[in-house]
Order: structure tokens, then sequence, then C-alpha cells
């Protein structure tokens, strides 16, 4: 049979068109229906935030105007992750993680949810 003499693509489905998988998929319409829809996400670690002066309101210009984070084209979403240490004050204004979050109040700062 034809299974013994080579290997077959997995959504083959004999010669049936009506009911087959690739039928029954919603076609998607549009410029930008072969590019991959994830999120452009940067993380950024509490040791570079160390970089900055005490007492700065963190967020996504001050961290692009310091160079800190890279504009490119299209939306940025920013995540703050606890690696590494803290000693300045700053009040950060994107979300962070749970251990970033405990590092920077430790070292006296503050998390803005916004």
């Amino acid at each position: 049979g034809q299974k013994s003499r080579t290997r077959i693509h997995p959504l083959f489905e004999g010669t049936k068109t009506k009911k087959s998988l690739i039928q029954r998929l919603p076609l998607q319409r549009g410029k930008g229906k072969f590019k991959s829809h994830k999120k452009n996400a940067v993380v950024v670690n509490i040791k570079y935030l160390d970089l900055l002066p005490e007492g700065t309101t963190v967020d996504l210009k001050t961290l692009i105007k310091r160079g800190i984070v890279v504009k490119d084209i299209g939306q940025i979403n920013v995540k703050i992750l606890g690696e590494g240490e803290l000693s300045k004050k700053l009040v950060v204004k994107l979300p962070t993680s749970e251990t970033a979050a405990q590092k920077i109040k430790k070292a006296g700062g503050q998390v803005i949810k916004g």
C-alpha cells in the first residue's frame, strides 16, 4: 500500500475534499496572513535599572532615551524582571515580576501599576 512505500503528508486524508481538515479551517484574509502574530516583548532586568540616576521615574520613554531599550517599529511591551541587585530609589511605571517589585521596594522605590 501507499504507506509502505513512502511517508505521506500528515494532512493527507485521501481524495475526499468536502469534509477534509483543510476545507474546514477558516480562511485568513489580508496582507499579513503569512506573518507570525507574536507580540514584541522586551525583558529588562533590574541590574540595568541600577544605571539610572536616583529618583528617576522609569517608563518606556526613559528607557528609550537612556538606550536601555531600542525602539523598533511597532508597539513595544516592556517587563521588568528581578535578575541582579538595585541600590537606588526608583519609581517604576511598567509591568514587573514579583521578585522585581520586592527588590524595588526593598531599595526604597515604588512600583506603580498603570
